[in-house]
């Protein structure tokens, strides 16, 4: 029986007590009242003490018409500042049509931070054939960020505007979302004052908005989002060679795939484990391969 302490879990937390029992969790005990941060729970599994820290991934349905408006007509303006600056450089400056896609699931701090001015005139003063140029840095992008796209020009150049990325406005895709997670539940366990406490810590991911089980992704789908994945925690790992946090990545769905009156299983998957840790139990998590 787990306990509770004072404030027992809730929600997301209630989903993830109820999905460590299942895996075969052992002492389960909530911490997640305490004030020192992650994690929410410290289990025992397969012999060792786990922290587990447990995360709803965000629905983000973007801006309203009005906020990205007012917001897309400043940073255009500035973005069309930086190009007219770049084209007064001289005779043998690089000059370009281009044009500009923003991600309507960012933040807005994101056009109001002027941060991304420094990769856009990095990008205008480039020379070559042009290209694609990401504006915002991995680690604050919620989704695909601000893209400059630039062709060669051979006159003085154009700027067709700045448009939304009409394909996110529907939805992140799940892999930038689950991405999104770690980097954000990342940064709160270091920066916690029980990082160290534990050797292995596991994120378990609530899918809960998405409802996107496992076997409603092909294969290929599966292998992009563990590689997006594994590729955050090679990242993650080089800006903070001291240590590695994540043993296990999980994406967990409290929904059951049978009818309410009957008892099953959640569904689960493990898009991220480290090869020296006990691999989970894989009785609950069908393999739709």
């Amino acid at each position: 029986m787990a306990s509770t302490g004072r404030d027992g879990p809730k929600d997301s937390e209630k989903s993830a007590e109820e999905w460590l029992r299942q895996v075969g969790a052992k002492r389960i005990k909530y911490v997640g009242q305490d004030s020192e941060g992650p994690p929410d729970f410290v289990v025992e599994y397969s012999g060792c003490r786990v922290a587990v820290e447990v995360c709803l991934l965000h629905d983000v349905d973007g801006w309203n018409k009005r906020e990205y408006r007012k917001y897309k007509y400043s940073f255009e303006k500035q973005l069309m500042a930086l190009i007219k600056e770049q084209a007064a450089r001289g005779k043998n400056a690089p000059r370009w049509h281009a044009s500009c896609e923003y991600d309507g699931v960012e933040c807005k701090s994101s056009i109001c931070d002027r941060k991304w001015q420094d990769e856009a005139r990095r990008a205008l003063q480039t020379p070559g054939v042009g290209g694609e140029f990401q504006l915002l840095p991995k680690e604050t992008r919620r989704g695909r960020g601000i893209v400059l796209t630039l062709m060669p020009a051979s006159n003085e150049g154009s700027f067709s505007g700045v448009s939304m990325d009409e394909g996110s406005i529907v939805g992140v895709t799940l892999s930038e979302r689950i991405v999104a997670g770690v980097r954000e539940k990342d940064k709160k366990v270091r920066g916690g004052t029980r990082a160290t406490e534990y050797d292995r810590w596991w994120l378990v991911l609530d899918d809960d908005i998405l409802v996107a089980h496992r076997d409603t992704l092909t294969r290929e789908e599966r292998a992009d989002i563990q590689a997006m994945v594994r590729d955050c925690i090679q990242e993650i790992v080089r800006d903070c060679p001291d240590r590695q946090i994540w043993s296990k990545i999980v994406l967990m769905n409290r929904f059951k795939s049978v009818t309410p009156r009957e008892k099953g299983p959640m569904t689960y998957w493990a898009v991220w484990e480290d090869s020296r840790h006990p691999p989970l139990a894989q009785g609950s998590q069908t393999d739709p391969s």
